[in-house]
């Protein structure tokens, strides 16, 4: 009786171990999009920055 109560008990643990590391593989894919998005804002982090600056000299 004990034996098969931390036995079940047991049996969530680890499927709940096994969701959690689920969710970061998900995160990890995308992750390959925002690499190839950092090489395009590149230039416009620049122009962005300017934008800024000339709105900053008129006021």
């Amino acid at each position: 009786m004990m034996s098969g109560i931390y036995y079940k008990q047991l049996k969530p643990k680890k499927m709940s171990e096994k969701t959690v590391p689920v969710k970061p593989h998900r995160r990890s894919t995308p992750s390959p999009v925002p690499r190839k998005n950092p090489d395009a804002p590149k230039p416009g982090p620049k122009t962005v920055p300017v934008k800024p600056h000339r709105r900053s000299t008129p006021n």
